[in-house]
């Protein structure tokens, strides 16, 4: 009897060491996966694999000192050693391991990392000067016809929708559209009212003397960078004045004003429709339909803005309404309905057809 209850309490003790064995396998698992990030599918299959194991490892245990009968002090001996573990050296082990882990996998990196540093510096070499100068004919070439395909759409949606268009067209094929900033674009065309484009050039010019960087020299003349709109921030309206700008003085000045503060910059019109963003610029002092019409094709993207001044006037007059005056309202919605989103690009076909051809003198 004596050596039955002996064998028995050896028996449980062994179950005992199951339950820590147990606990120690799931810490395993847990160090791997605080040691390794791995995505969620990953876990799954790991506890999968947690679960196979400890079945297997308990069917085993269980034949080889049960005779494979279960008996409840089993699953007690067992709970008690999973829990005896747990909640004593469970947290201990994971800290040590966790540590060991992470310095071994640092400590390999470095080592890998040395040992292919000439490797990775020649393919870093190889792929910044022989690839790129291998690839940037075809770069070239991509660029080129996604280019080509566009103008191509951009046609032949404006001769589907106007024949007219057609030797403005012909003429004009190399037409493309300025895309510059947002800040100089706004104050070269506030300039630009009532001004000729010699004194346009010439105050634009000024600005940048005065206030840009210095970019170099060409054939003994200097030239200097649009100054920035924190830079702009500091020009007053007086400033402005001395540099002759007369009555537009005061409508800079409140445009720098604007853009020094962040009041407005490209990001304001980011979600803004083509009405929206011309109701915001013309917030502007002295900012009308026709300036803000031009910022918002030549620097904002909105490629659908049809700007309207003294020459496309006579332009679309001539061509669209039998020489009649007609208002700069009734030529914008007929330009909004015919040219619909490529608006921008019918304009520059007509100005710069018309300008040439004195169509509309």
């Amino acid at each position: 009897m004596n050596s039955e209850i002996i064998s028995q309490m050896q028996y449980f003790a062994i179950y005992i060491l199951c339950g820590i064995s147990i606990g120690i396998l799931f810490d395993i698992f847990r160090i791997l996966r605080k040691s390794f990030k791995t995505p969620d599918f990953v876990t799954y299959i790991e506890d999968a694999i947690f679960g196979i194991i400890t079945g297997i490892f308990l069917i085993f245990i269980i034949f080889i000192f049960n005779n494979g009968e279960l008996r409840f002090y089993i699953f007690l001996a067992l709970l008690l050693g999973n829990v005896l573990y747990l909640s004593t050296i469970s947290k201990y082990f994971i800290k040590i391991n966790v540590k060991i882990i992470t310095t071994l996998k640092n400590t390999i990196i470095k080592i890998f990392m040395i040992i292919t540093f000439p490797i990775r510096k020649l393919l870093y070499l190889f792929k910044k000067y022989i690839l790129s100068l291998i690839l940037k004919p075809f770069k070239i070439l991509t660029i080129n016809a996604k280019n080509v395909f566009k103008t191509k759409k951009i046609k032949n949606f404006l001769l589907r929708n106007d024949k007219k268009l057609e030797p403005a067209i012909k003429e004009k094929y190399g037409v493309r559209i300025l895309n510059q900033q947002f800040h100089e674009m706004l104050i070269s065309f506030i300039i630009s009212q009532n001004k000729q484009i010699p004194h346009i050039k010439q105050l634009v010019k000024k600005i940048s003397e005065k206030y840009g960087n210095y970019l170099g020299t060409i054939n003994n003349e200097k030239y200097y960078s649009f100054p920035s709109p924190k830079v702009l921030g500091t020009i007053t309206e007086e400033r402005f004045r001395e540099m002759k700008t007369g009555f537009r003085a005061p409508y800079l000045a409140d445009a720098v004003e604007k853009l020094s503060s962040g009041y407005l910059c490209e990001k304001t019109f980011k979600n803004l429709n083509e009405e929206q963003a011309r109701k915001k610029l013309i917030e502007i002092k002295g900012v009308g339909e026709k300036v803000a019409n031009c910022v918002m094709l030549f620097s904002l993207g909105y490629r659908d803005a049809f700007p309207i001044d003294v020459w496309i006037k006579r332009i679309m007059e001539s061509v669209y309404f039998n020489g009649e005056d007609t208002s700069k309202e009734r030529i914008a919605e007929f330009a909004r309905e015919k040219y619909g989103e490529y608006g921008g690009y019918a304009q520059q076909y007509l100005f710069c057809f018309g300008r040439d051809n004195k169509v509309g003198k």
